[in-house]
């Protein structure tokens, strides 16, 4: 069943599940966390940008 969730729900969705010993845990990302990831990546991307790094 756990398998049959994970490929319905696709690599897109934002929530984290793991399963173990018949125990299924949803975790899901506050808005908040979501920002300071965006703006982390955003930093790395203008750092590589200067230190004319490929990525």
């Amino acid at each position: 069943m756990f398998k049959t969730l994970l490929t319905e729900l696709g690599e897109s969705h934002a929530s984290r599940l793991s399963y173990s010993k018949a125990t299924l845990e949803i975790m899901v990302p506050l808005m908040e966390h979501e920002v300071t990831k965006v703006l982390i990546s955003d930093l790395v991307k203008i750092l590589l940008k200067k230190l004319d790094i490929e990525f």
